[in-house]
């Protein structure tokens, strides 16, 4: 099926997503070989500082999935690059080496395949960016096909550590891995409930769901669950009940544990509840949570949620929140974490490029691993090592939720540490 053509604009930091996008949502599936669209849009120019002697503008390339699933973290990644870029350049641009840069962003739509990152990378990369911000796990498979061969600094949000080896020295991660990522949620469960200890686990079965469930599955191993299940759903799947009676019913499990996409958890939660499934449910990959157990309406009471919660209530890192606020008020609906970590990363980018003094991106690649800034999730944030790649990650604490289907809300029941 051919994707829908549409316009993405861009509006100082806001993107507008009309009508047309809930069409292609339902129209693109998730095919993981499908190349989306790719759609190059600037903002519209804000107040820029006066360029003087000395100033040199970076282009960053802003890579998210403006259509098609997993567009609830997709719109929240895009607007958290473009606002703190905003902020970068608001304060007049950063100084380094003797010179002050100011930022220039082009943003694309990369879908939420492999070979749309790989497509809409190489675009960004023929425009002149050196430097690209990217979200999905398959996307940035596909888009290290062209940022590593031509030493392009790319800063993913992907739950895969396969996809943070020593075989991509130049891809960073501004987002925790799927060990650390998915676990607050599943402690608060095995904490919560005692008794509950055997468990089933589900993921989309494309390259996304597949890197993400293999860098997952040896934290739920650990944990020690007396019993635990694994089977992939197909994505673009609208009808759950085959896979429920088939799987997760049969399977006696006390805890239902989801990586699902949006589009799709509400209608499994929901199918799950329908057929008698009475245990734990707990949704690790969220985004987009409200509208999403609103499609499950009381069947999703309690429902557990990872990566999402109440920026109004308890547990929220304090420097992050009136930038959730201040989103929730320009855009009407609440964020997940992808904003703040997003945020985070033009942080990451800030102090590298103050350390090496220089935008190269291979002296900025061998910065990375020492540099230290004032993080959004508090203190003094870092990058952490994965396996045998020193300084690669980041690692941050986090609220958990559950959802409470009588408020349509959802309500912080503690903090999570990975």
């Amino acid at each position: 099926m051919g994707i829908m053509m549409k316009k993405v604009v861009f509006a100082g930091v806001a993107l507008t997503l009309v009508a047309a996008l809930a069409m292609t949502v339902a129209a693109c599936g998730a095919s993981p070989t499908a190349t989306p669209v790719v759609v190059v849009a600037t903002p519209t120019p804000g107040p820029t500082p006066t360029t003087a002697v000395g100033t040199e503008t970076l282009l960053i390339g802003n890579l998210s999935i403006l259509s098609g699933a997993g567009t609830g973290f997709g719109f929240p990644h895009a607007r958290g690059i473009e606002r703190g870029i905003e902020i970068w350049n608001d304060k007049g641009g950063v100084t380094a080496g003797g010179k002050r840069y100011l930022l220039k962003i082009d943003t694309y739509d990369w879908g939420y395949t492999v070979d749309g990152g790989r497509t809409a990378a190489e675009k960004a990369i023929n425009d002149g960016a050196k430097i690209i911000f990217g979200v999905g796990t398959g996307p940035t498979a596909g888009a290290q096909q062209a940022t590593e061969p031509n030493k392009v600094l790319l800063f993913a949000q992907t739950v895969s550590d396969e996809l943070m080896s020593t075989k991509y020295p130049y891809t960073f991660r501004i987002l925790m891995g799927g060990d650390k990522v998915f676990s607050p949620g599943m402690n608060y469960v095995w904490n919560k409930y005692p008794d509950k200890r055997t468990v089933f686990a589900t993921a989309y079965n494309d390259a996304s769901g597949q890197l993400a469930y293999g860098t997952w599955k040896p934290t739920l191993e650990a944990m020690g669950w007396r019993k635990m299940t694994f089977q992939y759903y197909e994505p673009g799947t609208t009808d759950f009940a085959p896979f429920v009676n088939s799987y997760l019913i049969p399977s006696g499990a006390d805890v239902f544990a989801m990586i699902s996409r949006t589009g799709e958890a509400g209608a499994l939660v929901k199918a799950a509840r329908q057929y008698g499934y009475k245990g734990i449910i707990a949704w690790v990959s969220a985004a987009g949570t409200v509208p999403e157990m609103k499609i499950a309406g009381d069947l999703a009471d309690g429902v557990v949620v990872n990566q999402e919660w109440d920026w109004g209530g308890p547990y929220v890192p304090e420097a992050a929140k009136p930038e959730a606020l201040r989103y929730i008020s320009k855009y009407g609906d609440s964020p997940p974490q992808h904003l703040i970590t997003a945020m985070e990363g033009i942080r990451v980018l800030e102090a590298a490029l103050i350390k090496a003094g220089t935008p190269d991106t291979t002296a900025l690649k061998d910065a990375l691993p020492t540099v230290e800034w004032d993080s959004y999730f508090g203190g003094k944030g870092k990058l952490y090592p994965v396996k045998d790649r020193p300084g690669v990650t980041l690692v941050y604490g986090m609220p958990v939720s559950v959802y409470d289907a009588k408020a349509q809300k959802l309500v912080n029941v503690g903090f999570g540490v990975p």
